[in-house]
């Protein structure tokens, strides 16, 4: 997207200024006359726009000039991109009205995205429960068997359960007699 009027952060809200703004829409009207006009049609200080202090270089002399400038919110630019009389204002109106659009798509999209993320995270978090289930169930299953029969001893049965898990016996410490044959239980 083309940046007509640069749009920034100010206090955490997308803001304009509206020196830019004046200079953009081509008044002829000085802006501190201009300004006072526009804030005339019930826009709330603090909450539609809030003053600036601006320090510039003058071109001239190379002294320092502070100027009064107003960071508006994006509503409020639009609004008065809607007063002014000419084609220039008309452009800057739909600017932020695409603006507009194209920060609710962006917000859509980052929602999708998120909604996506959590919907994947639930899944993964369902399977995880559900094979720790099949282990715990395998685990008491095989348990029940050790013992009915009283025909394995601790050594075997620590040797099954590592099959189990598919742990790498010969990396814990410990001597494991039937290193050779185990095999993997499914």
């Amino acid at each position: 997207m083309n940046e007509l009027i640069k749009i920034s952060e100010h206090n955490g809200i997308e803001a304009v200024s509206a020196r830019e703004l004046h200079e953009f829409v081509c008044m002829d009207t000085r802006f501190d006359i201009w300004i006072k006009r526009m804030l005339e049609y019930d826009f709330v200080e603090n909450v539609d726009y809030q003053q600036l202090n601006k320090t510039v270089q003058l071109p001239n002399d190379g002294h320092r000039e502070v100027l009064d400038d107003y960071a508006l919110t994006l509503d409020c630019a639009k609004e008065i991109s809607m007063i002014q009389k000419n084609a220039k204002g008309k452009q800057a109106r739909q600017y932020f009205i695409a603006w507009e659009k194209f920060g609710k798509q962006t917000l859509i999209n980052q929602l999708k995205h998120a909604e996506d993320s959590a919907r994947r995270r639930l899944y993964i978090s369902n399977r995880v429960r559900e094979i720790d289930m099949s282990i715990s169930n395998m685990m008491n299953e095989r348990r029940g068997l050790v013992k009915e029969s009283n025909k394995i001893n601790a050594n075997d049965f620590q040797q099954l359960s590592l099959a189990i898990f598919d742990v790498d016996y010969s990396r814990l410490p410990g001597q494991f007699p039937n290193k050779g044959i185990l095999r993997k239980i499914s």
